[in-house]
């Protein structure tokens, strides 16, 4: 099991409509399961994944939003490592609150920022 330290970077699928271009924001909903708490959130360690592979693996449309595990981890949150078939860099965000989960999901939505996948064959 990898450690995962505050200054990683994690990557999350994200719905389009889930970041606002006109202020590079990510809505908080992007963390939680159709607008209810998520008690895993799915994201992926930077450092074993590929962006492209993330994607793709996903719904067509997809954007990529990514931010550092020291965000959850000052929400009070933590992040596992759950390697999955074909993803060594899956995690999962836990540990949200029954009555703070709104809350948590507003900070690691304020700490998160898209990111651009590289195409096919940049990598």
């Amino acid at each position: 099991m990898d450690q995962i330290d505050g200054e990683d970077v994690l990557y999350r699928r994200i719905i389009h409509y889930q970041f606002d271009a006109a202020t590079g924001g990510i809505s908080a909903s992007a963390f939680m399961r159709k607008r209810k708490r998520d008690p895993e959130v799915s994201v992926f360690l930077a450092r074993l994944s590929d962006p492209s592979e993330i994607l793709a693996a996903g719904l067509p449309g997809q954007l990529l939003a990514a931010l550092k595990a020291q965000v959850a981890y000052d929400a009070g949150l933590s992040v596992v490592h759950q390697p999955i078939e074909g993803f060594p860099g899956h995690c999962a965000i836990v540990g949200f609150g029954e009555a703070t989960w709104r809350e948590q999901c507003r900070r690691l939505a304020k700490g998160a920022y898209l990111v651009q996948a590289p195409g096919p064959g940049m990598n």
